[in-house]
């Protein structure tokens, strides 16, 4: 808790300067800032694709960050407001082996539970595991005998 204060302090105390800053810094001078970054023009994202436009393009190598899928959507048609959104099959995909998932993992906990309750009434279960747990149980009741306890 101690750590994150201290963040949080720090945080405060930087914007406190910020804010001291800006309020020294002329009106005109901070115009010519904010247009000088050009955030009315849109940012490119691949080379002809034309992204959003109110942020900085940071440029950086390829393999700094790899990325297997692309996280950006890309529909074809019309993108009138009153069409609805093309379903997508890989999202639809994705839940499916999730769903698959979840139902293998219920199974195996059934199948955990059931058993369970198997060995606790003393209905099935291997006969070699039973008997080398009968060895172990024997063998360290011998162990405790020599030693004297």
């Amino acid at each position: 808790f101690i750590y994150q204060d201290m963040v949080g302090f720090a945080r405060l105390n930087r914007a406190k300067v910020i804010v001291e800053t800006l309020d020294e810094c002329a009106e005109a001078t901070w115009r010519r800032f904010v247009e000088s970054l050009g955030l009315e023009e849109p940012m490119e994202f691949n080379e002809g694709d034309v992204g959003l436009s109110g942020g900085l393009q940071v440029l950086e190598p390829a393999g700094a960050h790899v990325v297997n899928e692309d996280r950006i959507l890309r529909f074809g048609g019309s993108c009138a407001e009153d069409m609805p959104w093309p379903a997508d099959h890989q999202t639809m995909e994705v839940e499916n082996r999730y769903d698959k998932i979840e139902r293998l993992l219920n199974k195996v906990m059934d199948r955990l539970g059931k058993n369970k309750r198997r060995r606790r009434m003393g209905i099935g279960g291997s006969s070699a595991a039973t008997g080398a747990s009968g060895s172990m149980d024997s063998s360290s009741a011998y162990d405790e005998d020599a030693s004297g306890a």
